[in-house]
């Protein structure tokens, strides 16, 4: 039951980090290329738009195919626990534009849980 919370919990958290840098880096990207005059894709709207929807539903996606409770691919347990370790260390590196400590104290927090969630379901 607490590791099932806890993997949700990190599960949102992942999301919204995955959200907050699509909206947060789309305008550096889109001053990264040349500016169309007048043009909406110039000033990165779509761009932010497209990245802050669309980082999110592809991790989603992903985690829902292959690490959920109910995966639609069955995954041996060394692999699994892997696989959403690095999943959920995607939110934590998205939030390098916030800053190194930001990034490095969610890893550490990724880390502490997943381990906290692998001895509680060891038992």
């Amino acid at each position: 039951m607490i590791a099932d919370l806890l993997g949700f919990a990190l599960e949102l958290a992942t999301i919204s980090a995955l959200g907050w840098w699509g909206w947060t880096i789309a305008p550096r990207l889109a001053s990264a290329r040349p500016r169309l005059r007048g043009s909406v894709v110039g000033r990165g709207t779509v761009s932010r738009v497209l990245l802050t929807i669309g980082a999110p539903v592809v991790w989603a996606a992903v985690w829902g195919s292959l690490f959920s409770p109910d995966p639609v691919v069955v995954l041996p347990p060394v692999t699994l626990a892997v696989g959403q370790t690095a999943m959920f260390l995607v939110g934590a590196v998205c939030l390098l534009p916030a800053g190194r400590r930001a990034a490095l104290t969610a890893g550490v927090v990724v880390l502490a849980a997943q381990i906290l969630v692998l001895v509680l379901t060891a038992r």
